[in-house]
């Protein structure tokens, strides 16, 4: 565990202390609200050396920044972020290069949609115990 090198950024200071103190070139980033992760889908995702600085899920309109692949790389664009008082993950996309991984790629491991399940709510975690049970 290492504290965030700028505290109260949300997520996004989250990934820059990480990639930050990270020895890797490429990191994968999760919520730590996620209990249903698939390592099958996370290594294919580490595998896939292309040249991009973000690998990400994507299905339809929406995409899961916090079940990617960041390279560090984009150390420099996360920290202007910050200082220009802009959190959100999605507001490095525009300067950086991103590559999805597409539905057809994650239905090769099970249902992808569970993967990327969080809990937030009491009403969250009632349904994660409904899915692990299944």
């Amino acid at each position: 565990m290492v504290k965030d090198m700028v505290s109260e950024k949300g997520p996004l200071g989250g990934i820059y202390t990480g990639l930050s103190v990270s020895q890797s070139k490429y990191n994968f980033i999760c919520g730590c609200d996620m209990p249903f992760l698939n390592i099958n889908l996370i290594q294919y995702m580490v595998r896939k050396k292309t040249d991009y600085s973000v690998l990400i899920p994507k299905y339809g309109d929406c995409f899961e920044p916090l079940h990617a692949v960041y390279s560090k790389s984009i150390i420099p664009v996360i920290k202007e972020k910050i200082e220009q008082g802009t959190y959100r993950i999605q507001s490095i996309f525009p300067k950086v290069k991103v590559k999805y991984i597409t539905e057809k790629e994650m239905e090769k491991f099970g249902n992808w949609r569970e993967f990327f399940f969080n809990i937030n709510t009491p009403s969250h975690l009632k349904r994660a115990r409904i899915i692990m049970n299944k």
